[in-house]
């Protein structure tokens, strides 16, 4: 029932998929490469499930992200924030007077990515060090030119 002004996700059928559904049918959805999952270079497409957790590339990116390394040919956490910065700089807050809300369907990386860019230091108090769930959901307000963490999700589609 959000009258979306906007919407946006990775080009990646099952964030666009998750959008369109969200959207309906009333807005398009528009995507954007910049809300792509942070590239794991050699360990894309890896079965992780026989990984110890603490050897998994997706653990050491969520426990400690600005500590994180890539495996080889991946993205550094930092050149995601980047992006996820310029997103919002080139896309949303140009437009921050003609729209009240916003989707955003992205992964889990983009989204701590996003959380970085919109909350600097504080972002890793505001996420958290977990894994949030497919289907979670995170309300964020921006007022002033200051992002407020309205609700984090701990779980897929709290409280929603």
């Amino acid at each position: 029932d959000v009258p979306f002004s906007a919407a946006f996700s990775s080009p990646l059928s099952r964030a666009r998929e998750t959008a369109e559904l969200i959207a309906g049918g009333r807005i398009p959805v528009q995507t954007d490469a910049r809300l792509l999952e942070l590239s794991f270079g050699a360990a894309e497409g890896m079965c992780i499930l026989g990984l110890q957790r603490e050897e998994r590339p997706t653990f050491r990116l969520f426990s400690d992200s600005e500590h994180y390394v890539p495996p080889e040919g991946g993205e550094s956490y930092r050149a995601l924030c980047r992006r996820c910065k310029g997103f919002l700089q080139e896309v949303i807050l140009p437009r921050e007077q003609d729209w009240e809300h916003v989707l955003i369907v992205a992964h889990g990386g983009t989204v701590r990515g996003l959380f970085s860019a919109m909350f600097g230091a504080r972002a890793q108090e505001i996420y958290g060090s977990h894994v949030q769930k497919n289907c979670a959901v995170n309300r964020i307000a921006y007022a002033a030119g200051v992002f407020f963490p309205e609700q984090i999700a701990r779980d897929h589609c709290e409280e929603v």
